[in-house]
């Protein structure tokens, strides 16, 4: 069969793996498909899982060392193995999960993503139980509630934080403010971004620095900075 209809795709130990797939009985939340093993667009009817537990939906995929990072919205995956023999399904957490997969991304060493469980927050992930990194965002990040609009990258050797929150007025609908997270600054700094000019969006990594979409957003407040990690500087 050819590749399913499916809303994330993910390369991994020379599988194709699909998940949140649309199928001729249905849409399927919960279920990953992979494919022939070094054949990306072939798959068996019978070669599929289903994650019913851990509540919500799949989320997103993240190929990640030996194993294939499974999000869902309130709970974390790792698929192990190398075939439908030997596939082993790992709970990693039950209590932080992802709301999109937008809202996930990876460095050389981790993967860095945003819970909006009732544990919320950012979160690393290095192969073991996620490690809580935001406890200095907490109020600011429990206002958040456009969970669509938070996007998380790495680029520069730092995580940026995209988020619909504005300082002393709360949650908004659209990206207004980032935080950028430097681990290489005592046990990690953040700084926070804010410009009339609009937010910084989805973080590129370039080949000198990195590249930014800039959202534009009329009104927000004037250039606001906080200024926690002195090595950082912003280049137009």
């Amino acid at each position: 069969n050819c590749v399913p209809h499916a809303e994330y795709m993910a390369a991994h130990a020379s599988y194709l793996f699909v998940a949140v797939t649309d199928e001729a009985d249905g849409n399927h939340f919960a279920r990953v498909r992979w494919s022939h093993p070094d054949k990306p667009d072939s798959f068996r009817a019978d070669d599929y899982l289903d994650i019913d537990s851990g509540g919500g939906r799949i989320t997103g995929l993240m190929s990640f060392r030996d194993h294939l990072l499974i999000f869902k919205t309130n709970s974390l995956w790792a698929l192990y193995g190398y075939d439908e023999e030997s596939w082993q399904l790992i709970k990693v957490s039950m209590s932080v999960g992802c709301p999109s997969i937008t809202a996930a991304t990876r460095s050389e060493t981790a993967i860095y993503f945003f819970s909006a469980s009732d544990r919320g927050g950012v979160y690393a992930y290095n192969g073991e139980s996620p490690i809580y990194l935001s406890e200095n965002l907490r109020t600011a990040l429990e206002e958040v509630e456009a969970f669509q609009n938070v996007f998380v990258s790495w680029a520069g050797r730092r995580l940026w934080l995209g988020v619909p929150w504005i300082k002393d007025k709360g949650a908004v609908e659209d990206l207004s403010t980032t935080f950028v997270f430097d681990p290489d600054v005592g046990e990690g700094a953040w700084t926070m971004y804010r410009s009339n000019y609009g937010a910084i969006g989805p973080i590129i990594a370039g080949v000198a620095r990195p590249l930014s979409v800039v959202l534009p957003n009329p009104s927000a407040l004037p250039l606001t900075w906080k200024n926690s990690v002195p090595s950082l500087t912003f280049q137009p």
